[in-house]
């Protein structure tokens, strides 16, 4: 990581599941060490934290761009939904998610991040979720429901994924952000990113595809709030802390 931040995070939240970055991704290995270390001490008095998201809170809007890819509905597109769904397997949904980071100077260092998703379905205690950082564009659609791109089988109309469900190649080997539930229903989670995730995309806005999120274990799904969502407090925000 640029900067000198450690690789691997994990934090605890009280009620709201494990929350964590920088970890394997086989999930025979579980979730980051709660031990581990984060970054380095606090942020210098010269470091500057934005936010961006849907929301009148956020310091940059129309930003974000998110939908959920149904492996039992393959055509379908949901980048209308109210509703981030997740699902493991053996029939799974999962995340895509982005937002332009162009505010932030190429040239900073980016200190930590994170990303609030509001709880709108619980899954089982147990539920597990995993973050990588997307390799190439999708569509995020405007439909609920409704045959279009992004899908579990298109990123886009004109293609297919290489895996269905944004998986392969098409998204990066490196875990971005480990989360252990169990979730509670109408309450936000702050999940901790890997810095080194936004300072790809700060640096080089080209390569910001932003992030795919699974549930790689768990008996049910898990629910967030999506741009969309009618209630603000319950649209997702990215938050980060940078250095000039």
């Amino acid at each position: 990581m640029i900067g000198g931040v450690r690789a691997l995070l994990m934090l605890t939240l009280a009620g709201c599941g494990r929350i964590g970055f920088g970890t394997t991704n086989d999930p025979a290995d579980g979730p980051a060490n709660s031990d581990a270390i984060g970054p380095l001490g606090d942020a210098p008095a010269s470091a500057i934290t934005v936010t961006f998201g849907e929301r009148s809170d956020a310091m940059f809007t129309g930003v974000s761009k998110d939908t959920h890819l149904a492996q039992a509905q393959p055509t379908l597109n949901f980048g209308g939904a109210i509703e981030l769904d997740l699902d493991g397997p053996p029939t799974a949904d999962n995340l895509l998610i982005l937002f332009d980071t162009t505010a932030i100077p190429v040239n900073a260092t980016v200190f930590s991040a994170s990303l609030d998703l509001m709880i709108t379905d619980t899954a089982s205690a147990e539920a597990r979720l995993q973050a990588f950082r997307m390799l190439r564009d999708w569509n995020e659609g405007s439909s609920n429901g409704v045959g279009g791109a992004a899908s579990w089988q298109q990123p886009t109309l004109a293609e297919l994924w290489e895996e269905a469900g944004a998986g392969g190649s098409e998204r990066d080997t490196t875990v971005v952000a480990d989360v252990m539930g169990p979730f509670i229903l109408n309450t936000p989670i702050t999940i901790a990113l890997l810095p080194d995730a936004v300072q790809r995309w700060v640096a080089d806005k080209t390569t910001n595809f932003g992030l795919v999120v699974t549930q790689i274990n768990g008996t049910d799904g898990t629910g967030f709030g999506s741009r969309e969502e009618p209630r603000e407090s319950f649209r997702p925000l990215l938050t980060v802390t940078y250095v000039p």
